[in-house]
């Protein structure tokens, strides 16, 4: 629950559209135009299940996947929801492998279930040896031959059209994102379970294919002349809702160039403010609800908010509380509008909610973890009857959360059944160093302008401002 009414009941919505869509074991962003199922919109779709508590329907889901990931360790990418293997457009998508790994492993992480671990094990690793040997293949000196600038190509996966933003496959950024993901996933794990060697090997191919998407990405940026992240290598295109992919939940915030990071979502925001203008047309997909938590991450509050309104005009009807695949200015329109509600775009609101409210924040090839609270909740959500978390799974353990602000004083408990050796990051609501903090009744002075970092067993937390905002 937040301080806005509409975000909450319209997250709450979501939760039934996402099972009503679900056919079976098999989870599909919509029923009019589906009869298959996608890992690129289950994975997803999963993680927001599991944040809801729903770990039957999920772990259903990934024993059913998992039948159909081949011997080689290749994800299909589409299978067919009575478990026939999809063949045609959309069957060449590599973004498949890293979105498995995910899956499996966030599952994990969620419900603490070490024997479901390790009965997937040996399949993950299978799956991410699949992804190293589709990397060798860019590596080779043929690949791309006759291309000018062909170090735009070179050990990233091979061309797909796995993020739909394309008709012809390209090297696809959002690929490499998610086989980054995957290499980080399957070395946590792997450390977990004491397997060394292939902590030791993902390690290795992760850091390989980190430098490969920073070499190409600025080979990309010379030969095509731009100054923001491209999505593709081929085409330098923009695309920031694919970028955001990458920073979240694919944690590759600090691989990215901050001047090339500042232009891309500069320009976005641009186009978004220009959509709130009166008479404005125009066309866009919720997808982009994506880019909330990059301006989160990116520390840009303002932004947040305004994206966050601006996105939640566009539900129609208004009371259904559900998000169409493609929403236009004009509601008359004839036009492709997919599924309503659509499922994907709805798991999108559930999980960028919740990540504004909390988020685990892990070091990336490092130790420690972090869990963050208030990570982008806009202030609003903290009046009135403020926030509230209950029985949430966290990689923490399960996290109950209260959050007011009344006038000047923020108020905050932490409950649940938290554990382990972590920390905690608790974010003020505004940029502004307070005068007092009080952590279980005893006063502190380490704190700074934007938060407090909190031993993970800290249970209450008052802060005061002399004035307001």
């Amino acid at each position: 629950q937040v301080g806005d009414a509409e975000v909450t009941d319209t997250l709450r919505a979501q939760t039934g559209y996402i099972l009503i869509n679900q056919d079976g074991d098999a989870i599909q962003p919509g029923s009019r135009n589906y009869n298959r199922s996608w890992i690129r919109d289950g994975s997803l779709t999963a993680t927001a299940l599991m944040r809801l508590g729903l770990f039957d329907e999920t772990r259903k889901y990934i024993e059913w996947y998992s039948e159909h990931v081949e011997e080689n360790g290749r994800v299909p990418p589409i299978i067919h929801n009575d478990g026939s293997r999809y063949s045609g457009y959309g069957e060449i998508e590599y973004d498949a492998q890293g979105e498995y790994v995910f899956t499996v492993v966030n599952y994990y992480r969620l419900t603490g279930d070490e024997a479901f671990l390790r009965q997937h094990f040996d399949q993950l690793v299978r799956v991410m040896r699949h992804t190293a040997e589709l990397c060798d293949q860019t590596r080779q000196p043929d690949h791309m031959a006759g291309e000018p600038a062909r170090e735009r190509f070179q050990g990233l996966l091979p061309p797909s059209i796995s993020h739909e933003g394309y008709s012809e496959p390209v090297h696809s950024y959002w690929d490499d994102y998610w086989a980054l993901k995957g290499w980080l996933d399957l070395r946590d794990v792997a450390l977990r379970l004491d397997r060394h060697d292939i902590a030791k090997w993902a390690e290795s191919e992760y850091e390989e294919l980190v430098q490969a998407v920073r070499k190409t990405i600025d080979a990309t940026v010379a030969f095509k002349k731009i100054d923001f992240l491209p999505s593709s290598s081929d085409y330098g295109d923009p695309d920031p809702t694919s970028i955001s992919i990458g920073i979240y939940p694919c944690g590759q915030l600090e691989n990215m160039r901050p001047d090339l990071l500042r232009k891309t979502y500069d320009q976005y925001y641009a186009d978004v403010v220009k959509r709130t203008k009166p008479g404005a047309n125009f066309g866009y997909t919720p997808y982009e609800i994506r880019n909330l938590m990059s301006f989160a991450l990116l520390n840009q509050p303002e932004r947040v908010e305004t994206l966050l309104d601006f996105l939640m005009l566009g539900r129609n009807p208004v009371g259904w509380r559900h998000f169409a695949e493609v929403v236009l200015s004009n509601e008359r329109l004839g036009s492709y509008i997919g599924d309503m509600p659509h499922t994907w775009v709805g798991s999108g609101f559930v999980n960028t909610i919740l990540g504004m409210l909390f988020l685990e924040e892990e070091k990336v090839l490092g130790e420690g973890k972090e869990l963050r609270l208030l990570v982008a909740a806009p202030k609003k959500w903290l009046m009135g009857d403020g926030e509230k978390l209950r029985d949430v799974p966290t990689h923490f353990g399960r996290l109950d959360f209260d959050a007011h602000l009344i006038d000047n004083t923020l108020q905050v408990e932490i409950g649940g059944k938290l554990a382990g050796h972590d920390q905690v990051r608790l974010n003020w609501p505004w940029a502004e160093r307070p005068n007092a903090v009080s952590v279980d009744g005893k006063l502190q002075s380490e704190f700074d302008d934007n938060g407090i970092t909190l031993a993970i067993t800290a249970r209450r937390v008052t802060v005061r401002w002399s004035q307001g905002e």
